[in-house]
């Protein structure tokens, strides 16, 4: 039996005490999404190749804080254009570390490169699916990585990442505000 995919709360809860502190999620189906953030949200290919191209630009990974047991790697980071650095997605992952080759795990933990970028660099066959797109107004730390308010909306999903078949990436992935990012 596959698991059901994580919940945002459970997402963040190793990084933040409440998913409050990020702000107010609430599920919307995938017709409420603005153009651009459907685009960029409702898709199975990895964030970072979407990110690329929508913003014409390589990704930087900043890796804000980890977790890591035994067979599980949790961050959360930002990914932000290389050409002048702006913020162009907040994201929390947790990984299965059993189910990846030992040089992506080790690159994956090395937090130099975004995690799309490792997964296709070792062929790692994978399949992106969209769990759940959620409209937040941000909160605390949200509303410090891309300069809101809580009166604006940001949009964001959760995804499950299928390596080689198996369930082993869940992610939580935030956009800014678009219209705030020149192209």
């Amino acid at each position: 039996m596959v698991p059901a995919p994580l919940t945002p709360a459970q997402l963040v809860a190793p990084f933040f005490g409440d998913l409050s502190e990020l702000g107010d999620f609430r599920e919307v189906p995938s017709d409420a999404l603005p153009a651009a953030y459907h685009r960029l949200l409702y898709h199975g290919r990895h964030m970072t190749v979407a990110l690329e191209s929508y913003h014409k630009s390589d990704l930087v990974l900043e890796v804000l804080q980890t977790r890591k047991d035994d067979s599980t790697y949790m961050r959360n980071s930002l990914l932000r254009r290389r050409r002048d650095g702006r913020i162009v997605q907040f994201g929390i992952v947790r990984l299965e570390l059993t189910s990846l080759p030992a040089e992506a795990r080790q690159e994956l933990e090395d937090g130099a490169i975004p995690m799309g970028r490792v997964l296709i660099s070792h062929y790692v066959l994978r399949r992106v699916k969209v769990a759940a797109l959620w409209e937040i107004r941000p909160a605390g730390e949200l509303q410090r990585i891309f300069q809101t308010t809580a009166d604006e909306v940001v949009f964001g999903r959760t995804a499950v990442i299928y390596c080689d078949g198996e369930a082993a990436v869940d992610v939580l992935e935030i956009m800014p505000l678009l219209d705030r990012l020149p192209m």
